[in-house]
């Protein structure tokens, strides 16, 4: 069972968040594939039509990308489609290289890396299809070229790419494993305390009572000194509340009698050097 569902307006924030991350590094992504991409069509000689459609790619698609995320209603699901097409994108641009290594490659890792990172394997899956589907349908009509070689400039050019995107990658994923952490401790210590009192609960203290427990088994620590306090017990001062039963006697009369025990034990255990 749910017991708790965010509005539609934190999934909308939340959703816009994601997109704005991926719009960073899409623009990063693309500005980086530029050069390297553009040298390998000018040794190729390519027309200055595929030069165009080059830059087109770099800095136009990012923000056409980023606007049809932000005006949808589901902008998560628009975002992951934008991805896939990225994906569908670096086929087009690798076919057109004739697989060029240096450049070809970087790019590959580059579009597989960022698409898990953003949406798992699912999302990997749905990039490879489309990067396949499109390198497939490009590079079979354009003869089906193989270019092994490559200039030293195009190595310059590919380093950035190889280099700054995976840094600032790293450091985008850490950040938000670390944002992450913070709030799963947060959560954690809301568990752990008492929302009014700002005490620890009866959680925490089952929890420590049990660590404690077993580092005096270990002989880690010193005994265990328990004191059972109940703070309804004296029910007369409770407006309307009846006095204890004979059960709860009984039972504290048992928790007396097993803390008697356990002291006697530890005791005759440290003068007889068992523990």
């Amino acid at each position: 069972m749910n017991y708790y569902s965010p509005d539609d307006k934190h999934l909308k924030r939340r959703s816009q968040r994601f997109v704005r991350r991926m719009f960073i590094m899409r623009q990063l992504g693309t500005i980086l594939c530029f050069f390297p991409i553009l040298s390998v069509l000018l040794e190729m000689q390519r027309g200055l039509a595929f030069s165009a459609v080059l830059f087109f790619n770099a800095f136009l698609w990012p923000w056409l990308a980023y606007q049809r995320a932000l005006r949808a209603e589901d902008s998560t699901t628009i975002e992951r489609q934008n991805l896939t097409l990225d994906a569908a994108f670096g086929g087009i641009w690798v076919a057109l290289m004739a697989l060029s290594p240096m450049p070809s490659l970087i790019i590959m890792a580059v579009l597989a890396s960022d698409r898990y990172a953003a949406g798992g394997g699912t999302q990997l899956v749905a990039a490879i299809k489309a990067f396949t589907c499109a390198f497939i349908l490009v590079w079979l009509p354009d003869g089906a070229g193989v270019r092994l070689s490559f200039s030293l400039q195009t190595v310059w050019l590919t380093l950035p790419l190889a280099t700054c995107y995976m840094l600032v990658l790293s450091v985008t994923s850490y950040n938000l494993t670390w944002q992450l952490r913070t709030r799963n401790r947060e959560l954690e210590r809301i568990a752990l305390m008492d929302p009014g009192l700002e005490i620890p609960n009866r959680r925490l203290f089952e929890r420590r009572l049990e660590s404690e427990f077993l580092s005096t088994r270990r002989g880690d620590s010193r005994d265990i000194y328990c004191y059972w306090m109940s703070i309804t017990s004296n029910r007369s001062m409770i407006p309307g509340a009846t006095k204890p039963g004979i059960s709860y006697w009984l039972k504290s009369l048992h928790c007396c009698a097993i803390t008697l025990v356990c002291w006697i034990y530890r005791r005759a255990s440290a003068v007889m050097n068992w523990g």
